[in-house]
């Protein structure tokens, strides 16, 4: 354990077996009691952490843009599959209703508003979609716009 001279003030090595005897100081000579209450903590000095990096300016806006950019692509890539599932829906009741009678001009109108309504979603959800991509993009490009401008700034006050 170290212990500390109280006359010249150094830290020394005390085996166990001689804590709280007398001892002489390696550097002055002069005896004293190696008591361990004198030592210095033997607790860590704790080491400050690193300052935190704020994240760089509009690294939001480019996150929020990469997120609605695959977003508005996962809708667009969705819309065809789902369109043709309601086409094979179609198809089979048609064919379910053909094998037992002909329809009736009620049926015929109600199966021709069901196609155009689903013609008129599939119109709609595109649309939406290209406009949340549009979007999408956008705050993507802001967002990298402001990135470059503060990195410009930055080089630029450094440089003088």
């Amino acid at each position: 354990m170290k212990v500390q001279c109280p006359h010249c003030k150094t830290y020394q090595q005390v085996p166990d077996p001689y804590l709280g005897q007398q001892v002489k100081c390696v550097k002055c000579k002069a005896p004293f009691a190696s008591n361990p209450s004198e030592s210095p903590n033997k607790e860590p000095i704790p080491r400050p952490s690193p300052p935190v990096q704020p994240s760089p300016p509009g690294s939001f806006l480019r996150t929020i843009g990469i997120i609605g950019i695959c977003v508005s692509i996962l809708g667009l890539v969705l819309i065809p599959i789902n369109r043709r599932y309601a086409r094979i829906a179609a198809l089979q009741q048609e064919i379910y209703q053909s094998s037992l009678r002909s329809p009736s001009p009620l049926e015929e109108a109600i199966a021709d508003n069901t196609k155009a309504i689903q013609s008129l979603q599939y119109t709609l959800c595109s649309a939406i979609s290209l406009t949340c991509l549009g979007l999408s993009m956008i705050t993507f490009g802001i967002g990298s716009l402001i990135s470059v401008t503060a990195t410009c700034e930055k080089f630029i006050k450094k440089s003088k």
